[in-house]
Formats: structure tokens, C-alpha cells, sequence
């Protein structure tokens, strides 16, 4: 199964409103036969054959960490080459590294952190710099989400073959907790908590697939789905969604863009690359004196000349601002970040106890 033209028009429908979102119902998978057309069966039984093929990486909740109290970053370090593997290995050995992969730049190694609340972000990436070894990094927080939550069509027309122009993605989710911003989260109850615990987890498809976690939590099925919605609401939580394993579905290359865009074009680039649906990802982030690059872009291609292509437009475009684009060559981490879980308390002990 290793592109969209293996899959039928059922599958293709199928992904395309798993990755909109669950409905949080009771029977979710009656919605989504209903608008399909199907009997409820069916969609259960082809959620569930996607993700047993691998095509579906996970269902479950996707959150805003900033809103949840953690603090988050993107962290760009120099690592020899020579040492890079044991680097990585020692940089996701920290529980809040959901993303981490070697890039071809000088600047070559590239993760994404999650730090739990009433800890230094600032710190926490400094030890983890100082075990990893890494010769200089760069704490690039985000200053403004132009565009998330990118949606990837699992069909003939997709990245894989050419023509990525038909690329679905969504707009930027609202942001109400203004991202990279210093606007307070919501406080979060232990109740809470615990249901985060469950459902950031892979939900597996059944024709009641809250009932379960509402039985190990202890609550009736309505207090969960009522827990999940007001979540939703309050914009902590993205969605309830399929996340696809994105080289099983034809995507085999992605380069991240890296802009030097002066401050007062921020906004305008921003928007403008963001408005591109080849582009899944557009952040402006922190910059640097020695890194002066403040938007971050993400394309998801079927080989590296396409995305050099997407990436030449967009730069036309953009009215041909220096950038560069940094090509994945080894995935060290590709996780769901996880949060409110005992990990996080764990590292840190075993890092104080041993000073």
C-alpha cells in the first residue's frame, strides 16, 4: 500500500472526513456512514482496516499544548555528523519530543518540544543540549500560526504523482490562546487531565468507541462526550481526528521552507504562503542574530524536484525573499505529543536526584 491509487473512491471519502474530525457522538461512525451512504458497519470496519494497514497513524484528540500550560518550541541544533544518531537518540529520550529528524543543512538537527508547566522550557532544552552534546541551538518559538491542521487527500491527484495542486488542506483553527503569546491558558482539572490521558491515545473504531474510556474513567458516556466537547469549544483541544502515516499515503518527500523575512513583511508572507494549499504548515517564529529566519513553511510532496518547484513558485510570488529549504534525510521521533502523563516528573527526578 504505498500510494492513493491502490485505494477506492470508499477509502478516499472515508479519510478525507476521518481527518475533518470524529463527531463527538455516541455512534460517530454513523455520521460518517450517513454522509457517506454507507451502513454504519461499513465505516467502522474500513476505519478500522485503514488503520490496521498502517495508512492511519492514530485517532485520536489533538491538542493545543500552549493552552493545556505547557510551553513549546521548535529547536534547531549543529550536531558532526559522526555523532547525530546518539545525539537524537539522547534528544527523544525526553517525553515532550514529538518530532525530531536529522535535515540537510548545516544546522541539521530539527525537533519539536512540549515542556509541562511549572518547568523552564529555557532549561529543560538546555540539559537536553548539554546531554545530547550539541554544539549551539536556536529556541524558535512561535510568534503567529498562519496555517495548521493540514488535511492530505488520499487520492489519484495527490503529492505522490505530480500534481499537488489538488492538495485539500485547512485554514489556520482559530487561535484563542494566542500562540507564542504571553495569553494565559484556562486552568485544567484533574478530571480533565484525566480525560486527555485517554483520548490523546489511539481510539480504536467500534460502533461506541467512547464507551470504553467512559467505563475505565468511571463516568457515564454523556459526562465523556460532554467533557470532549466543551474541550473542543474552548479551542483546547484542535479536533478528534485520523492523522495519516503521510509516506503510506504518496508523500515521500517533505522540505521545510526557512524565510528571511524582514519583521515588517511578516504578515503579508506570511498570509500570502499560508493561502497556497501545497503549503501545510506556515509559522512565523523567533528569530536570531545568527539565524535570522522568522517564517517556517512545510510541503509535503511525492519527491524532492517537486517541492524544489512548489518552493520556486511561492518565492516568485513572495516577490523572491532569500530562503532555503531543509530536505529530511532520517526520522528519529514521529510521535503524538502525550501530555499529563507521569514521563515528563520521571526525566526530570532522574536528572535532580543525580546532582
Amino acid at each position: 500500500m504505498d500510494n492513493c491509487a491502490e485505494h477506492g473512491d470508499f477509502d478516499v471519502r472515508l479519510c478525507s472526513l476521518l481527518q475533518d474530525g470524529l463527531p463527538i457522538v455516541s455512534r460517530p461512525y454513523a455520521s460518517i456512514a450517513e454522509a457517506m451512504g454507507v451502513a454504519e458497519e461499513d465505516a467502522v470496519r474500513g476505519a478500522a482496516r485503514l488503520c490496521d494497514a498502517g495508512l492511519i497513524r492514530s485517532i485520536s484528540g489533538i491538542f493545543y499544548g500552549q493552552a493545556l500550560g505547557y510551553s513549546t518550541a521548535l529547536v534547531a541544533a549543529i550536531v558532526p555528523t559522526c555523532r547525530i544518531d546518539a545525539a537524537a537518540a539522547k534528544v527523544s529520550a525526553y517525553p515532550g519530543v514529538s518530532h525530531n529528524y536529522a535535515r540537510m543543512h548545516k544546522v541539521n538537527l530539527w525537533f519539536t518540544i512540549a515542556v509541562p508547566p511549572g518547568r523552564s522550557l529555557e532549561k529543560t532544552v538546555g540539559i537536553i543540549a548539554r546531554e545530547a552534546g550539541l554544539e549551539k541551538y536556536f529556541l524558535l518559538p512561535v510568534v503567529k500560526a498562519f496555517k495548521i491542521e493540514v488535511k492530505l487527500p488520499l487520492a489519484e491527484g495527490s503529492g505522490y504523482n505530480g500534481k499537488s495542486e489538488r492538495l485539500a488542506v485547512r485554514p489556520a483553527a482559530p487561535d484563542p490562546f494566542g500562540l507564542g503569546k504571553s495569553a494565559a491558558p484556562a486552568p485544567t482539572s484533574e478530571f480533565e487531565m484525566s480525560v486527555v490521558r485517554e483520548i490523546q491515545e489511539h481510539i480504536p473504531p467500534s460502533k461506541r468507541p467512547f464507551l470504553p474510556i467512559a467505563r475505565r474513567l468511571g463516568i457515564q458516556e454523556d459526562e465523556l462526550l460532554a467533557a470532549i466537547g466543551a474541550m473542543a469549544s474552548s479551542g483546547r483541544m484542535r479536533r478528534l481526528a485520523a492523522v495519516l502515516a503521510h509516506r503510506r499515503a504518496g508523500y515521500k518527500a517533505n522540505g521545510m521552507g526557512i524565510w528571511k523575512i524582514p519583521e515588517r513583511d511578516i504578515e503579508r508572507v506570511g498570509t500570502l504562503l499560508a493561502a497556497d494549499p501545497r503549503v501545510t504548515h506556515c509559522y512565523a517564529r523567533r528569530g536570531h542574530l545568527e539565524w535570522p529566519y522568522s517564517i517556517y513553511t512545510m510541503v509535503h510532496a511525492g519527491g524532492e524536484k517537486e517541492c524544489l518547484n512548489i518552493y520556486s513558485e511561492l518565492a516568485s510570488r513572495a516577490g523572491r525573499p532569500e530562503y532555503d529549504i531543509l530536505f529530511s534525510v532520517k526520522e528519529y521521533a514521529k510521535r503524538r505529543p502525550r501530555y499529563f502523563v507521569p514521563d515528563y516528573e520521571e526525566w526530570y527526578a532522574l536528572r535532580e536526584s543525580a546532582q
